[in-house]
């Protein structure tokens, strides 16, 4: 999916340029090609991607080191030439930015449709991942729909990432996000919880 990824034979090098090692990487997966030319859609989205990630350095975020984990599987995922495993590298992605522990899946489901305003719909297609995901791993099932799976995946993480990188509530904690996810998505029940968190601070006054 990705249109900038590494080629068939790469080398490696240190921060500031010089070959870290003389040997090479070989890509053994690697599929030819053809030569892609960024529009300049491309470029401003790749502006806006580079304007985001530089959030990350701002000491205040101090979600910024799980977004960095993130992101790169994110990347890695999205440079698969193969549409089913890109598919699967997503689906840990939403494992690792949902918070998710023992395989809890109705958790992974619910936090990561919490994101999006039509929620209901999010959370039947979060489902149908799920199920798709266990048949090509438990029953290695062929997945001829892979390409669709592969974007819906893709938009549950990138929502989840957006948050993750603009942190606009100032969460300082993993365990902060988790607890964020988890709260009611309807607004009578939110404003319930509110009016019933105002009674302590009134009680200890």
């Amino acid at each position: 999916i990705n249109k900038i990824r590494l080629a068939t034979i790469q080398t490696v090098h240190t921060g500031d340029g010089p070959l870290a090692s003389e040997g090479f990487w070989y890509e053994r997966d690697w599929q030819d090609t053809e030569i892609v030319s960024l529009t300049s859609g491309d470029l401003h989205l790749l502006a806006r991607f580079l304007l985001a990630f530089r959030k990350l350095r701002r000491p205040r975020n101090r979600l910024a080191g799980h977004a960095t984990v993130a992101l790169r599987q994110y990347a890695r995922a999205l440079d698969n030439h193969e549409w089913r495993n890109a598919f699967l590298e997503l689906w840990v992605v939403l494992e690792y930015l949902t918070g998710i522990s023992n395989a809890d899946y109705e958790k992974l489901i619910s936090r990561a449709s919490y994101m999006h305003a039509s929620h209901a719909d999010m959370r039947e297609i979060a489902q149908h991942l799920r199920i798709r995901r266990n048949e090509i791993v438990h029953s290695s099932a062929q997945d001829v729909d892979a390409v669709q799976r592969v974007f819906q995946a893709k938009r549950l993480v990138e929502s989840l990432l957006t948050f993750f990188i603009a942190n606009p509530f100032g969460l300082g904690d993993f365990e902060q996000v988790r607890s964020f996810l988890d709260q009611p998505k309807d607004l009578t029940e939110l404003r319930k919880r509110q009016r019933m968190l105002g009674h302590p601070l009134h009680f200890r006054r």
